[in-house]
């Protein structure tokens, strides 16, 4: 079917088009009933204005009678006073990215020490056949290669270094983690220093009238293959720097010297930003795993270590002090079946909270302290051998367990405990473990609050 459409049906009436064009109509009637009149209006038009100022109503003649259109200072876009807030927000990711990296080697300590150790051992053994090959080609790839002392005394300085990583790595657990730390940064320093001297002396000394080339790419790649921070880093850079300038004045000739000077300058720029860069995302990697680590070690309801985790901690510190005194704790929450069943398992993790937080604030920070079931947590306590030090701290933990309950919950909540002490014997942790387990259940016969102490020999 067809459809046919009119003017007047599609609201074109030439009709009502004539009366609109003299007022009449509707559209004409509403023109005369609000006093708009269509000629007024063309005359009060304002002039010049774009599609864009008559969508936002700023009209530019406004401003001849103070009606200013709104500028950049009101609007909150003042030039000034953007530029001082970018800067403050550089400064400060500037001060985070330097706290982070300081928090990284502080923390990680052991994992750089490990790092840089198994670092120079490999780079050590892989230099060695590398200069042994390229020692035996460069005579037909080079014209005018010498072989030179400088490429004789890689020899040894790999050598020696193969031998001090394996010493670093092989007398590890005989020795604490600051210590460990500091000989490895110390290997790598040495290294890095002597490794770039050996690079000068080859690059310079033979070959005194052509220009260093290898120098800039060893200071950059030495700035970002090992861990160390970044005032070593310069430290290593300048030192380099200085020898590499010194030894080009005297050896080469003075038309050459400049370009080397300019080279090592920018070996130096660049070696220091790159490893900026490195060191950065390093720290912001080791942060995240050490995130991920920390919540797969730790009992997110109580925040102590989960029970895996003490049992490795437990171990680890008995097996590396052994002729040190200790004190294992097993504490126990009194009824707790009974807390559940009367307040709700919503008011049993509040206590289960409660007593964690307990534990943190009562215990010393490098003590170990976790949760190993339900409602039993364990405690232990470092380089401490006197019942009466136990004793006085599980009085002052139970105190304030039961102030905070009954503050929280309405209810003063109890708990037993069963507390192994070593003495400068060996005892293996599982053996510890049962000894306070079994001084646990003895006090609990004997009624809630109670406590049991005892030294194994």
């Amino acid at each position: 079917m067809n459809f046919v459409y009119t003017s007047r049906a599609m609201g074109t009436d030439p009709l009502a088009a004539r009366h609109k064009s003299h007022g009449d109509g509707p559209s004409g009637n509403k023109t005369r009933a609000t006093g708009t009149d269509p000629a007024a209006a063309t005359r009060h038009k304002p002039q010049g204005q774009t599609p864009r100022q008559r969508a936002t109503g700023t009209d530019p003649s406004a401003t001849s009678h103070g009606d200013r259109p709104l500028g950049k200072r009101a609007m909150g876009t003042d030039p000034p006073a953007m530029k001082e807030a970018h800067m403050k927000e550089a400064l400060r990711k500037l001060q985070n990215s330097i706290e982070q990296m300081n928090r990284y080697f502080y923390e990680s300590q052991e994992s750089i020490a490990d790092s840089n150790i198994s670092l120079v051992r490999g780079i050590s053994i892989c230099g060695l056949f590398t200069v042994v090959v390229l020692m035996l080609v460069a005579n037909y790839l080079i014209e005018g290669w010498n072989l030179s002392a400088g490429h004789l005394l890689f020899f040894p300085f790999f050598l020696i270094y193969i031998f001090w990583s394996g010493c670093l790595r092989q007398n590890k657990k005989g020795r604490k983690i600051a210590t460990h730390y500091r000989l490895s940064q110390l290997m790598v320093v040495t290294y890095m220093l002597i490794f770039m001297g050996l690079v000068i002396y080859i690059e310079i000394v033979p070959y005194e009238s052509k220009i260093a080339t290898l120098v800039t790419p060893a200071m950059i790649l030495l700035s970002v293959i090992f861990i160390v921070p970044l005032d070593i880093t310069a430290f290593c850079l300048c030192i380099s720097y200085v020898a590499f300038c010194v030894l080009s004045v005297c050896c080469m000739d003075i038309r050459l010297v400049t370009a080397n000077v300019y080279n090592g300058l920018v070996g130096i720029l660049f070696g220091f930003w790159v490893a900026w860069i490195v060191t950065n995302l390093r720290a912001r990697e080791d942060h995240t795993r050490q995130d991920i680590l920390q919540e797969s070690r730790h009992d997110k309801l109580t925040g102590v270590f989960n029970k895996a985790t003490s049992e490795q901690k437990c171990t680890s510190y008995l097996e590396t002090h052994k002729s040190d005194g200790c004190a294992l704790i097993i504490i126990d929450i009194d009824d707790f079946k009974n807390v559940n069943d009367t307040y709700g398992h919503r008011t049993g993790d509040q206590v289960l909270n409660i007593l964690g937080n307990t534990l943190q604030k009562v215990f010393r920070e490098w003590d170990i302290k976790g949760r190993i079931g339900g409602d039993e947590f364990v405690v232990l306590m470092k380089f401490t051998a006197d019942e009466d030090v136990v004793k006085k701290k599980m009085k002052n933990f139970e105190e304030i367990f039961a102030r905070t309950t009954a503050e929280e919950i309405n209810t003063a909540i109890t708990c037993s405990y069963g507390a192994a002490v070593k003495g400068m014997t060996y005892i293996p942790y599982n053996p510890l473990f049962e000894d306070a387990d079994k001084l646990l259940y003895a006090a609990k016969n004997c009624g809630k609050a109670q406590g049991k102490i005892k030294t194994i020999e």
